[in-house]
């Protein structure tokens, strides 16, 4: 495990991470560049989103550690974000009454998006040729980063199996990812 490691006795109470919650950031960021994180930053960042999920899953999440933990991770998101253009802005809803057999921008927010994925398309992993990373990135002219950062599922904040269709949640700036990551890890969101 990276910098933070957390001892188990304090996972296992519920009360995980209070040093890597004090501490904030390795090299605190205000405009650092996204390359300026390495690998044990966001391997921390993902292993405090798995330990809010656990702890959530057993009925033992405090209060005060969901909330730390979630300005850290938007923290961590802004700094990622600051090292990229600004988004565009968006405002628009678009209502269809049928679904075709391409991707449906149900909900266009600033920082996040609905989007129905038809059967047959998937997600990010180029395993076959429809992909919704390729229709975001023709959409967004490009404009959203973290559809290039594998890293973070591409912003994808879950899948669906190329044969299911249905609807995912995708953020289009890094602070939205770990914003929808600690919502849905903390049982806010239901898949």
């Amino acid at each position: 495990m990276g910098r933070c490691c957390l001892p188990e006795h304090e996972v296992a109470s519920g009360c995980a991470g209070p040093a890597l919650l004090s501490d904030g950031l390795p090299g605190n960021c205000p405009g650092k560049p996204p390359e300026a994180y390495d690998f044990d930053t966001l391997e921390d960042l993902n292993d405090l989103l798995g330990i809010l999920w656990a702890c959530s899953y057993a009925g033992m999440l405090q209060e005060r550690l969901a909330r730390r933990a979630w300005q850290v991770v938007k923290e961590a998101g802004s700094c990622l974000d600051a090292g990229h253009s600004k988004l565009p802005e968006v405002s628009s809803v678009q209502q269809l009454s049928v679904f075709g057999p391409e991707p449906v921008v149900r909900i266009n927010l600033p920082d996040r998006l609905l989007l129905f994925k038809p059967a047959g398309w998937e997600v990010y992993d180029q395993f076959t040729t429809h992909q919704l990373q390729t229709f975001l990135r023709e959409l967004s002219s490009s404009r959203w980063p973290i559809l290039n950062d594998a890293t973070l599922a591409c912003g994808f904040v879950h899948r669906l199996d190329v044969p299911t269709s249905g609807l995912i949640l995708v953020a289009k700036s890094y602070k939205a990812y770990f914003d929808l990551q600690v919502q849905l890890r903390t049982g806010q969101i239901i898949r």
